[in-house]
Order: structure tokens, then sequence, then C-alpha cells
């Protein structure tokens, strides 16, 4: 009999970063979302993954792990593309 496969991981990091949902068409949404692209031009490069919630500790702070896979529940993903990418630009 094998050993069961440990599931693996990645933790966030200055080119990862989990996201819940996509960014809202609000101010403070547009400028997280900005600040986490202007982070990564800065660096090499860098992933937001949209759809992942993150674990958190029991005091509410996350872990920086990933959680539950939720995915973008009726999201029109042409449409957003295209909004992130203006944004952007």
């Amino acid at each position: 009999m094998g050993r069961p496969s440990a599931q693996i991981r990645t933790p966030e990091r200055q080119t990862l970063d989990y996201k819940v949902q996509l960014p809202g068409g609000g101010d403070d949404d547009k400028r997280e979302f900005l600040g986490d692209v202007t982070s990564f031009a800065n660096m090499s490069g860098g992933d937001l993954l949209f759809g992942i919630s993150d674990e958190r500790y029991a005091s509410g702070r996350s872990t920086g792990l990933p959680g539950a896979a939720e995915g973008l529940v009726n999201a029109n993903l042409s449409a957003e593309i295209g909004r992130l990418e203006n944004l952007v630009a």
C-alpha cells in the first residue's frame, strides 16, 4: 500500500496573490487591483488568481495559504477581462 499523496499548496508571495472575487467598480477596489498590478510590474511579473479564498487564523488574519477554490460565480468573463484590461491601460 502506498503512502497518501500530500496536498501541495503554494503560499502567497511577492509574485502570487489569491483573491476571492474580482475587483468591484469602486475607487478603493480599483486602487487595490492597480496596486497589485503595479507591484508585479515592478518585480519580475506575477499572478493574481481570482476565485480562491485564503485560509485564516482564528484571529482572522490570513495565513497566506490558499483555501477553497470557489470560482467566479455568475461572472461574464469576457466583459471582466475587458474591464480589467481597461483599468490597467
